[in-house]
């Protein structure tokens, strides 16, 4: 008989007026998780890692953030629907073990009641579920990071010009005509942007390669996008993203600003979980502040 293992991971940020329900209990906290359900991160990523080592999809093809039928609805209910896919395919569950990253509220003293509430969703025994908090220091709660990317470090010194700019497009084939005086400027003004969020030459030609080139077969089939996709949320930015995108505006500098703040006060979405949708469809990559110099740039 052969032993399949999924991994599963939720993040969501955290918001005053909100209930904390961490594996199918309620926590005392003054802050809990926004999200479409009730956005019990233990129980999502615990459904995905299910979901995958069966190859059942995720728990976002099975409860979509667009149906209003689950809006508010309780996690449990997802890991039964779980439990009877992998039932209906002939999968049993040996072990789960699941790890909460955590500073506040304390998990430990809850873990018994998490335990039996688990085991009850997936009809299993409590000895077949084991849970375990880690501490990080100077973190709320970090699954649920609230960072903008205002908050991320300040670039190093740049160490580069337009000429550097203009040597790496004409060497990746990205110029082939003499540069027109808009062209030089345009340099300028990436060299000032990108400059001093890059290491060394090759990891600034790796930036304007994000302006260059966009392949989008070959971004949707890295394992990092679909970590971007199944976070909870990521298909409505991209939805309400691709609208905003489509009335006809030209994508300026001010107008991604205006599509940002339109999104965050909209969606009520901040950080990672607003922003790394927004760069991986941009930009081809998820990842920090630096991207959204990328994304300035795309006005040329």
């Amino acid at each position: 008989m052969s032993t399949r293992c999924g991994i599963g991971y939720d993040l969501h940020r955290l918001a005053e007026g909100r209930k904390l329900i961490v594996g199918g209990i309620e926590l005392p906290f003054d802050k809990g998780p926004v999200g479409h359900s009730d956005g019990d991160v233990l129980a999502h990523a615990i459904c995905d890692a299910l979901l995958g080592a069966a190859g059942l999809g995720d728990i976002g093809t099975h409860f979509p953030d667009t149906d209003v039928k689950w809006k508010g609805a309780n996690s449990m209910v997802f890991l039964q629907h779980a439990k009877k896919l992998l039932d209906e395919n002939k999968f049993a569950i040996e072990h789960v073990d699941a790890v909460v990253i955590t500073e506040k509220p304390k998990l430990g003293p809850h873990f018994p009641k998490m335990r039996e509430a688990l085991a009850k969703a997936l009809g299993v025994g409590v000895d077949k579920i084991h849970l375990k908090a880690k501490l990080r220091p100077h973190a709320t709660i970090p699954l649920m990071v609230p960072a903008d990317p205002s908050d991320a470090p300040a670039a190093a010194a740049n160490p580069f010009t337009g000429a550097d700019v203009l040597a790496i497009l004409r060497e990746r084939g990205w110029l082939a005509a003499e540069a027109s005086p808009e062209q030089h400027v345009w340099c300028e003004r990436a060299a000032s942007m990108l400059g001093g969020h890059a290491a060394d030459r090759a990891a600034l030609a790796d930036l304007l390669g994000l302006v260059f080139q966009y392949d989008a077969r070959e971004i949707i089939s890295k394992v990092e996008s679909h970590v971007v996709l199944s976070r909870y949320a990521a298909r409505g930015v991209l939805r309400q993203l691709a609208l905003l995108l489509l009335d006809g505006a030209a994508l300026t500098s001010e107008r991604f600003k205006e599509i940002v703040t339109a999104l965050k006060d909209g969606m009520e979405l901040r950080g990672r979980e607003l922003f790394h949708p927004i760069r991986l469809a941009l930009a081809g990559r998820a990842g920090e502040g630096e991207l959204d110099r990328v994304l300035l740039l795309l006005d040329v």
